[in-house]
């Protein structure tokens, strides 16, 4: 798995808002969305607000992959549920820290039980890793298990 690097996370710190764009099972794309992350250690996350039922939420899990923009920068990402027993404590904290300053509902969303069964990581995925989850994809789609 690749990490991100720490110019990668500098700027992910620094900034307050994600764009990303999800490919949707019917082959159309979903977003560009706006997601609030936080960066935890070497890892960020990401978090539904309203749950796991959220289209762009489902579409990332279904997808796995999606792009981001970061100040005009892309990136393509891997998406993983983040089990509730490998999401740090310190998320909550992160997220409080970025966001109170816009108002408390917002962050008591992405800080609820409901948003915390939603919460995703984020890996970036270098050129090679993506030719192999393309790969991947492909073959699952043709032999029917997916």
């Amino acid at each position: 798995m690749n990490a991100w690097t720490t110019r990668e996370l500098q700027v992910l710190n620094e900034t307050l808002e994600l764009r990303a764009t999800i490919p949707r099972p019917d082959g159309g794309m979903h977003g560009p969305v706006i997601l609030w992350h936080g960066v935890v250690g070497d890892d960020v996350f990401v978090r539904s607000a309203r749950g796991a039922r959220a289209a762009w939420f489902c579409c990332a899990v279904a997808a796995g992959v999606g792009v981001l923009d970061v100040d005009g920068a892309t990136s393509t990402v891997r998406f993983e549920v983040a089990p509730a027993d490998a999401v740090p404590a310190a998320l909550d904290e992160v997220l409080h820290r970025r966001y109170d300053m816009f108002a408390p509902s917002p962050v008591a969303a992405l800080t609820s039980s409901h948003a915390k069964d939603a919460t995703l990581l984020v890996t970036p995925l270098r050129s090679a890793d993506l030719n192999e989850l393309l790969r991947w994809q492909r073959d699952e789609r043709v032999d029917g298990s997916r």
